[in-house]
């Protein structure tokens, strides 16, 4: 009530919500938890993504069942989703293994296999991101190198999902069915474009 009070002054919230904060974590209410954690990351001058991966990983250790440990998990199961889609690689794999570990310490088989199932989908993404990173260097010197625009065209299509970059790249890559895919996309793009021109 203290939290939602307008008059509560900025010390006094403070107080409060670390306060409640370990006392909702032995509470085991998740719902509430992560209520106060997402008040207290966009109220006080803290790295949000940071310190809200810290408090949900100190609520996952103090779980004890398999129901009481899911909502948390599922939580961070989004938490790092999105990370990783913001290409933060590192918190988002922590975040996965920690979700894990504790899923297979209370006996969450299937909340622990969810975990691992987007850990290697994440891997795959850094993956992707590391070699179209290398790529775009490439690419500054030699425009029309074939594995180069491969990378890129792939990361462009399957993780930014902008076809209409990824098609040029992939027309100059060295993969033939990437390459003819693309170039039959653009031929039928410029068909299109002729036939409006005509019309």
């Amino acid at each position: 009530e203290m939290a939602k009070d307008s008059a509560t002054t900025s010390d006094e919230l403070y107080v409060v919500l670390t306060t409640a904060l370990p006392l909702l974590r032995e509470a085991g209410d998740f719902t509430i938890f992560l209520a106060a954690v997402d008040q207290f990351v966009s109220t006080f001058q803290v790295d949000a993504d940071v310190e809200r991966s810290r408090l949900i990983t100190e609520y996952l250790v103090g779980c004890k069942t398999p129901s009481a440990i899911e909502p948390a998990v599922k939580e961070v199961l989004e938490t790092a989703g999105r990370a990783a889609s913001e290409n933060r690689f590192r918190s988002s794999i922590e975040l996965l293994e920690t979700a894990e570990r504790h899923s297979k310490r209370v006996g969450a088989a299937k909340l622990s296999k969810a975990a691992v199932e987007l850990r290697i989908v994440v891997r795959e993404r850094e993956q992707a991101f590391t070699a179209q990173t290398q790529a775009l260097k490439t690419l500054a010197d030699k425009p029309d190198d074939s594995k180069a625009n491969l990378s890129v065209g792939l990361w462009l299509a399957i993780y930014e999902d902008d076809w209409e970059q990824a098609v040029p790249k992939l027309a100059l890559c060295s993969e033939s069915k990437w390459k003819s895919a693309a170039i039959s996309e653009q031929k039928a793009s410029e068909d299109i474009e002729s036939q409006l021109v005509c019309a």
